[in-house]
């Protein structure tokens, strides 16, 4: 049986905002960790933010690490991908000392509060039982649409979406109290993206994925919800504030609904946590007697990614090839669960052929994790020309590529099983 801890701190923009945009603040937001511990520990970090830089992902992981007593391997730092919170930039490309002293006090608060919700994550270890629970969820929806110009970015309901939800339940053995919760699903937390109020002010929030865990957390109370990031790529909520509209001539316009926008996140922030409320209602044990982690380096053809400016619908865009680059999956294993995280966003559809490519135990893949690469699109996107495909560092050929270094992973995460009595099952 294992121990598992669970601790959220909040992120402090005292001294932060106005910076990167944000005028102020609607919503706290906050960095949640859990620690796993059965024969070694894992630590997964959950930070409210858009992206984390490799540089500063590594110090969160560090201070993560350092803080849970965990293998560094088996430390996860994931943001949620929020687009309402302001990122921490480098330093030379701000504009003055004011900005600088603003993007290092950011800095501060995100490691800060990582360190606490780890630090209080290992110490609250106790022995607890772990459930997995599956639902289905409509928040979320296609994102790329074909306009007279190209493809671009939208809301397609005829396009692929996975619209489910995968959730892990910690229980105290004691008292049979919810401890923790860590879900997931392929949406992008956008609602407000590039939205203002009706007085002009861009709005700090945790978005749609901070709406839906504070719900979580406000129906177990105690309890620390984790959203993680899945295959979302391609994917957007169901409705977002700022309505994208594309011309026969390519020109792109916005339309913005103002404070409609908030009563929207609401609406779709309660929605995804009721779902995985209901999800948790069907909970199944998982047998977890060990943890075990590894990481695996993956090379997958390189291009060169377009000029972010440049971007528009364009059916004659031309891809440039570059030399081969390299990520890398991590793995998590919990018993019956392999948990797969990588650093690049990928399509929808990819992340359902990874979590049904085996069918001997359960999988889930998440992305953003320990890390941000942008995009690794399906081969389609690359015929397509989508946002996603001209916007990706990866080349063509780059999602079956990591899609059997998936596979092989799982089942060399399954076949180091022997070691331990979960052998004799699988």
């Amino acid at each position: 049986m294992p121990n598992v801890g669970a601790g959220k701190a909040e992120i402090d923009l005292e001294g932060v905002l106005p910076f990167d945009g944000f005028d102020e603040q609607l919503d706290a937001i906050w960095a949640r960790a859990l620690v796993v511990e059965a024969g070694t520990r894992c630590c997964v970090v959950s930070v409210e933010a858009t992206s984390l830089r490799g540089d500063l992902v590594d110090l969160l992981r560090d201070a993560a690490a350092t803080a849970s007593s965990c293998p560094r391997e088996a430390t996860w730092v994931c943001a949620t991908h929020t687009f309402s919170v302001p990122h921490v930039r480098t330093p030379d490309h701000l504009a003055d000392d004011e900005e600088r002293a603003r993007n290092e006090r950011l800095r501060e608060a995100l490691e800060g509060a990582v360190e606490k919700a780890a630090r209080d994550a290992a110490e609250s270890l106790r022995d607890a039982t772990l459930s997995v629970a599956c639902g289905v969820t409509g928040v979320n929806v296609n994102r790329d649409i074909d306009t007279p110009a190209g493809w671009w970015i939208g809301a397609n309901p005829g396009g692929y979406s996975d619209n489910g939800i995968r959730a892990i339940v910690a229980r105290g053995t004691d008292d049979g109290a919810t401890m923790a919760v860590v879900f997931s699903a392929d949406v992008q937390s956008s609602v407000l993206q590039g939205s203002r109020d009706g007085e002009g002010r861009r709005l700090v929030t945790g978005d749609l994925a901070g709406r839906a865990t504070a719900h979580v957390e406000s129906s177990s109370p105690g309890c620390v919800a984790l959203f993680l990031e899945g295959a979302a790529a391609d994917q957007a909520p169901a409705e977002q504030a700022v309505v994208t509209r594309v011309a026969r001539d390519g020109s792109i316009s916005r339309s913005d609904g103002g404070d409609a926008g908030l009563a929207l996140l609401d609406r779709l922030g309660t929605r995804l946590g009721e779902d995985v409320s209901s999800a948790l209602a069907d909970a199944t044990p998982l047998d977890c007697r060990a943890v075990k982690a590894t990481e695996v380096v993956v090379i997958c053809p390189g291009q060169r990614r377009a000029d972010f400016a440049s971007l528009r619908p364009d059916r004659d865009y031309s891809y440039q090839v570059a030399p081969d680059v390299t990520t890398t999956m991590c793995a998590l294993r919990l018993g019956d669960l392999v948990l797969l995280g990588v650093a690049p966003e990928i399509p929808s559809s990819l992340g359902t052929l990874v979590r049904t490519g085996c069918t001997t135990t359960l999988v889930d893949i998440l992305t953003l994790v320990n890390g941000a690469e942008k995009y690794l699109p399906a081969h389609d996107a690359y015929e397509r020309r989508t946002y996603e495909a001209m916007n990706s560092g990866f080349g063509e050929g780059s999602a079956e590529i990591l899609l059997h270094a998936a596979t092989e992973t799982v089942n060399n995460a399954l076949d180091s099983r022997g070691n331990d009595e979960l052998g004799d099952r699988l």
